[in-house]
């Protein structure tokens, strides 16, 4: 997930730090969250999750201090004011289905740590999993397109580097490069005039 570190919280100014977290499991103790800051800080995850079963999803909200989560623009979990022990929401998804998910924290002083899981009738209670967990990028004023595919590659380029042109149905070339490692795709295209 996209993750924005923030040295206060209410998230003001620029982030201090901008990453991709594989997923929410974090227990920092008394230590740096940030480079510099242990206490007073906000971060903000946002992605997509997608599940494997059409059911009613728990999420649980496990962290110290406040926390909020919305799914699919669905606030579920709204924990502000104090820490969070396994505070709970609940949402109807549909499977193999992208919904947006934002989970926002705060640390003010003392023991610090944030986690996130689910659970379903046919998913146990987890840490929600890194191959549920996507997250987008796009490059401003770029002619290309990034798209990630985790767990998934065309069997043209398994293994390898491969460019190849295409045209669509509007007869528009299109320059596309792949690298697969065999846990996925990146596949960058670009439409030529």
């Amino acid at each position: 997930m996209q993750a924005q570190y923030y040295e206060n919280v209410w998230f003001f100014y620029t982030p201090v730090k901008t990453s991709i977290d594989p997923q929410i499991n974090f227990d920092w103790g008394t230590g740096l969250i940030t480079s510099s800051a242990s206490n007073y800080v906000s971060i903000r995850w946002q992605g997509k999750v997608k599940p494997f079963y059409t059911e009613t999803f728990t999420f649980f909200a496990t962290t110290d201090d406040g926390a909020r989560l919305w799914v699919n623009d669905v606030l579920i979990i709204d924990r502000w004011d104090s820490f969070c022990n396994d505070t709970i929401g609940t949402l109807s998804l549909a499977a193999n289905k992208f919904y947006g998910i934002k989970m926002e924290y705060k640390q003010i002083v003392g023991t610090a740590y944030s986690k996130l899981s689910w659970a379903s009738q046919s998913t146990p209670k987890e840490i929600l999993p890194t191959s549920q967990l996507y997250f987008e990028t796009d490059v401003t004023g770029s002619p290309s397109v990034l798209q990630v595919f985790p767990g998934f590659c065309h069997n043209i380029c398994y293994l390898m580097d491969h460019s190849f042109n295409l045209r669509n149905n509007f007869n528009s070339r299109r320059v596309w490069t792949e690298w697969c490692d065999g846990w996925g795709c990146l596949a960058i295209h670009r439409f030529l005039e």
